[in-house]
C-alpha cells in the first residue's frame, strides 16, 4: 500500500495499492471496497503533497478479488505523438481502466473502443499536469490489452499512463451511471 494514504466509504476502509513501475509525473495509485453501501467517502494522504482522484462505482465485479491485473507505462525525455500501454488480463470480460498524466497542454484522442470519462485538464488546472481518463471493455478470454493516447497540438514530453482491469463477476463488469 502507498504509505499515508487511506480512503473510507460509509466508514469502511478501501484497500490501496501502489501502481507496480516506474513513473515520470506523479505517484499513481488505486483504491477498491467489493459491495459498498451508500454514504459518505473520505480520503487522505499524510504525504507533504497534494494528490487528486476520481470515484466511481463499477456493478457486476468480482467480490473476492476485483483486480485482475495492473501496469504503468511511462515516456520522458523528448516529444512523442502518441503514447500506448499493454496489460495483459487474467481473465475474459474485464473492464479496463486508464489514466494519463502529461506535461504539456495537447489535444487527446483515443485508442480503439476506448470511452473519455474525464476531459484532459490544462496544466494550469491540474496541480500535476493535463490528466484524461478512459475506459474500454476487455475481450472475452485472458488477453493483451492496448490502452493508448494520441496526442496533437503539441506532442508531449513526458507522460505516464496507469492502466488497471477489474475482474468481472459474471458475465461483465461496467461503469455504473
Amino acid at each position: 500500500a502507498l504509505s499515508g494514504l487511506s480512503a473510507t466509504q460509509n466508514g469502511s476502509s478501501l484497500t490501496c495499492t501502489q501502481f507496480t513501475g516506474s513513473v515520470t509525473r506523479i505517484n499513481q495509485a488505486y483504491c477498491y471496497l467489493v459491495a459498498p453501501t451508500s454514504g459518505t467517502f473520505s480520503i487522505s494522504w499524510t504525504a507533504n503533497v497534494g494528490f487528486e482522484y476520481e470515484i466511481f462505482t463499477v456493478q457486476n465485479v468480482h467480490q473476492t478479488t476485483p483486480i485482475d491485473a495492473e501496469s504503468i507505462g511511462t515516456s520522458c525525455g523528448g516529444s512523442f505523438s502518441s503514447l500506448s500501454q499493454n496489460l495483459t488480463t487474467n481473465t475474459g470480460h474485464t473492464l479496463l481502466l486508464d489514466k494519463y498524466t502529461g506535461s504539456l497542454d495537447s489535444t487527446h484522442t483515443y485508442g480503439s473502443n476506448q470511452t473519455e470519462t474525464k476531459a484532459r485538464g490544462s496544466y494550469l488546472s491540474e496541480p500535476w499536469g493535463p490528466v484524461s481518463t478512459t475506459y474500454k471493455s476487455g475481450g472475452s478470454s485472458t488477453s493483451t490489452e492496448t490502452m493508448t493516447r494520441n496526442l496533437s497540438s503539441p506532442s508531449d514530453n513526458c507522460a505516464d499512463l496507469a492502466v488497471l482491469a477489474i475482474k468481472a463477476a459474471s458475465p461483465s463488469a461496467s461503469v455504473a451511471s
